[in-house]
């Protein structure tokens, strides 16, 4: 039930509409700026009539083609003749067919967003009609609330909003649950500073819906791509038949990423200067330092978000999931510390403008924004939340509609835990992974651990001496640091390099790979898996006789007898949880490196294959590699028995077995079986570094209870500058990548446009065609004026003298004569040309040329038919005298 105002509340409300009451003055564009948006619209729009110009003129040519020798089949011409000379243009019309089909494709509809109106929250929509007002635009029709950390703009209407009926206005729950209200008017006045250049969003609009086009012609497969894909792959049967159209539609396409690219270089220039605009109207209406300070958070909030989805995966194998979404992104910041927060901004920051961003870059808006050096404004720095009626209700009804539709009929409203406690917990497991991190000093803990003996939850008879046992352990443990480190690297090294050529060996065992032999490689690679691992077992046992200590001395009762009381109570009774799920776990560490080789060869064979398309025996093959995942799989149930899960679930106390494999499908089922082994594999490794990382917490505390000092954290490279050299190879790569391919699309669409004009313009030579055809073709389709003149290209076919009469033909004795015709369609006919039996013996050459009209009116073609077996160049006859 809503409670009235009081009117303290109401005169605070009215300052605070009041402070945004001014008038901004609007942002002007340069006239060489208007001249450039101009300027790559039309290129653009050029561009893509160019495109389809292109495709009608080869589809018409190749239509022509086609039609001309179909007539042919009533002439006596043989069917397989015609057909062979009309398979190159039928397969050309489908390429084409299939290169314009995606411009036609519907795209899917988008999910009901949550509208709301004025009517549901009126202090929100006289907020923004206060900003719209000093930005100088029409108020908008409709907020739209989402669960992520996002604030947009668009129109609704028809082509894609070209003819807008209504002015959206998008807003993430999270960004409302982290600024406060000056920040986000700041940031809703950007958002009305789109609309205030209105012209441009039309522009941009034009430009988005071509390059949606292009874009959906590309990179959005329909069912006949995914069935080319999948009858493509070795051991198909119509491979070789469907392998030359699959490899024409690549290369078709990259002839479009040529055009897709030159337009979204000019959309994304447009979008870049747009975004400069808008934040000019937010510094105006902010101050130039809280509009800095908001795109800051943006970011941040962007790169929580992304960072939550890990731990809602992981939450949900517990079927447990936060109740407030956009409060639980929100606390993914707030377990950032500030060094943590820094080196994000810093990673966010050393990502400079590309060609190809719709943004700038974080560096360069704030520059821009720091030039202007606009004094802040007296705004309200209250809690931006408060602008809705109930900002609480309001995410709890997001969080569990985004959670429906993602997960639809799996989510159980019993799964939503309170996002404070769940927070809390993940607070704790980062706390317990640091001290994995700083007690092991190693990297390989998790794909080779190091378990306590099985005698750990027993106390020690002497407690004294066993503490200092525990101190020389330890300072073994710190001295073999190094050299733990670098048996460590060296282990995962050869661990990867070996599971790959094992992975490759069986699949030639199973007659996949044929011709190969990788027996070298893989004794090598084995020889230098063992070495590594051979030495990590020599350092191991000092870290486990330490590990080991340290927890039959927290079972000690001297230990809480004593006044050093640092461990938390119930760190005994976790220990105890976790403790039963060592042996287990040990024991299943040879049965997961085989199911790890197992599931990625099925894996491998699945993503190339069609199982039910393979021969007998290699369908027998792939049988029983599932039935051997399958039993791998029911082995894993059976280690771990009845051993109680000890972490938090959904469902109370739950076996370990069940955790690990949720559901196990029929052998039978390939790819079900593959997907519950990779999952299984998954979860195996995060409860392996949950359980020690609990073990290794509570030894870390009772260390520190007998007066040893924490060992520092190890100096190994910063995961955030990590990541941030892994973006920049990534991006020098893809660069070298587009470069490469752009050139090569680039001459391909250069060499198609020569080789075109080059075909209308060029003459061909007597007896020479640019495209092989029947001697019997003649154009349909194609315009007469094409088409190469009869006179100028005399083509002929020798006629059949019989033997007896060859040697009486003699060539002309005489010279041909030098006239020059005054009219183009007069040519000099070689005598040599005229047919022998049709010369009348009357007629003297010399005194008439063939070829010279005797009149005026006989320089107009012969209405007479053409005389048979004596074709021209375009399938007629010389005209006969």
């Amino acid at each position: 039930m809503e409670t009235a105002a009081s009117p303290s509340d109401s005169s605070n409300v009215q300052q605070l509409l009041d402070s945004l009451e001014r008038e901004l003055p609007p942002v002007q564009w340069s006239p060489l700026y208007r001249v450039s948006v101009w300027f790559s619209a039309a290129c653009l729009i050029l561009l893509t009539l160019i495109y389809f110009a292109i495709i009608l003129v080869v589809g018409w040519v190749a239509f022509d083609y086609f039609l001309s020798h179909l007539r042919l089949l009533g002439s006596g011409v043989s069917v397989w003749v015609v057909l062979l000379y009309s398979l190159p243009p039928l397969f050309l019309l489908a390429l084409l067919a299939l290169v314009i089909k995606p411009f036609f494709r519907i795209s899917p509809s988008r999910e009901e967003p949550v509208v709301v109106t004025r009517k549901d929250e009126p202090l929100l929509f006289e907020f923004v009609q206060r900003i719209c007002n000093s930005v100088g635009t029409r108020m908008i029709d409709e907020v739209h609330f989402t669960v992520g950390a996002e604030a947009a703009v668009y129109n609704s209407g028809p082509m894609g909003g070209l003819f807008p009926e209504k002015r959206i206005l998008i807003l993430g729950l999270p960004l409302i649950a982290s600024c406060d209200i000056a920040s986000l008017a700041g940031i809703i006045a950007h958002e009305m500073g789109h609309f205030a250049l209105e012209k441009n969003i039309k522009l941009r609009t034009i430009i988005g819906i071509v390059n949606g086009m292009f874009y959906r012609a590309m990179y959005e497969p329909d069912k006949f791509d995914i069935w080319l894909a999948i009858n493509t792959q070795e051991g198909q049967s119509l491979r070789l038949l469907l392998l030359p159209i699959k490899k024409a539609l690549s290369l078709g396409r990259w002839i479009l990423w040529v055009f897709f690219v030159t337009a979204e270089a000019s959309s994304c220039l447009i979008s870049r200067k747009d975004e400069f605009d808008c934040d000019q109207y937010m510094a105006r209406l902010v101050g130039s330092d809280i509009a800095c300070r908001s795109l800051q958070r943006v970011h941040l909030l962007g790169m929580a978000a992304s960072a939550t989805n890990d731990d809602l995966t992981n939450s949900w194998q517990e079927k447990r999931l936060p109740d407030d979404l956009p409060r639980f992104i929100l606390s993914r910041v707030g377990r950032w510390n500030a060094r943590q927060q820094e080196i994000s901004l810093k990673l966010i920051s050393s990502n400079a403008t590309r060609w190809f961003d719709t943004h700038p870059s974080l560096p360069a808006r704030i520059n821009a924004l720091q030039k202007l050096e606009l004094p802040t404004m007296p705004i309200s720095q209250d809690p931006a939340g408060h602008l809705l009626r109930d900002f609480d209700r309001r995410c709890t009804e997001m969080t569990v509609r985004h959670y429906k539709e993602v997960l639809e009929s799996d989510f159980d409203p019993s799964s939503l835990v309170s996002t404070e406690v769940l927070n809390a917990e993940y607070t704790a497991e980062e706390k317990a992974q640091k001290a994995l991190r700083r007690y092991m000093q190693a990297e390989s803990i998790i794909v080779k651990p190091i378990f306590p003996d099985p005698d750990a939850d027993m106390p020690v008879d002497n407690y004294k001496q066993a503490a200092e046992s525990l101190a020389i352990a330890r300072q073994n443990c710190i001295e073999q640091k190094d050299k733990l480190s670098k048996a460590n690297e060296e282990f995962l090294q050869t661990r990867g390099e070996f599971q790959n050529v094992k992975s490759f060996q069986k699949l030639i065992d199973l007659k996949f790979i044929e011709n190969a032999d990788v027996s070298f490689h893989y004794n090598r690679a084995q020889r230098h898996h063992n070495r590594a691992q051979e030495m990590l077992s020599t350092l191991y046992p000092t870290v486990r006789r330490r590990m080991t200590l340290a927890l039959r001395i927290l079972h000690t009762s001297q230990l809480w007898r004593s006044d050093k009381q640092s461990v938390i109570t119930n760190q005994r009774k976790r220990v105890d949880r976790v403790m039963a799920l060592c042996k287990p776990l040990a024991g299943v560490q040879p049965l997961l490196d085989e199911l790890s080789s197992d599931t990625l060869v099925l894996d491998a064979i699945l993503s190339r294959f069609d199982v039910d398309r393979l021969s007998f025996q290699l369908k027998l093959s792939v049988t029983r590699l599932g039935e051997k995942v399958h039993r791998g799989l029911k082995e894993i149930q059976y280690a771990f028995g009845e051993v109680k899960y000890p972490f938090e679930h959904r469902d109370g106390v739950v076996k370990v077995s069940d955790f690990l494999v949720p559901k196990l499908p029929d052998k039978g089922e390939f790819v079900e079986l593959t997907a519950a082994s990779m999952e299984t594999l998954q979860r195996t490794d995060r409860v392996v570094s949950r359980t020690l990382a609990t073990l290794t917490e509570a030894c870390e505390k009772v260390e520190a209870a007998l007066g040893h000092k924490i060992q520092p954290n190890p100096k190994e490279l910063d995961p955030w500058e990590q990541l941030n050299d892994d973006l920049d190879e990534m991006t020098r790569k893809r660069f070298r990548r587009n470069v490469t391919t752009g050139a090569i699309a680039a001459l391909v669409v250069v060499g198609l446009t020569v080789g075109f004009f080059y075909a209308i313009t060029y003459s061909p030579q007597p007896g020479k065609s640019i495209i092989p055809h029947h001697p019997e073709y003649r154009a349909t389709v194609v315009p007469e004026r094409w088409a190469v003149p009869e006179q100028s290209l005399p083509r002929m076919r020798q006629p059949n003298i019989p033997s007896e009469f060859r040697p009486e033909i003699r060539p002309p004795s005489f010279a041909p004569p030098s006239i020059t015709p005054p009219d183009p369609h007069m040519r000099v006919r070689p005598p040599s040309m005229q047919p022998p039996s049709f010369i009348p013996p009357s007629r003297n050459p010399r005194s008439n040329p063939a070829g010279f009209p005797d009149s005026p009116s006989s320089r107009m073609p012969s209405p007479r038919p053409p005389m048979p077996g004596f074709p021209g160049p375009s399938g007629g006859a010389f005209p006969g005298r």
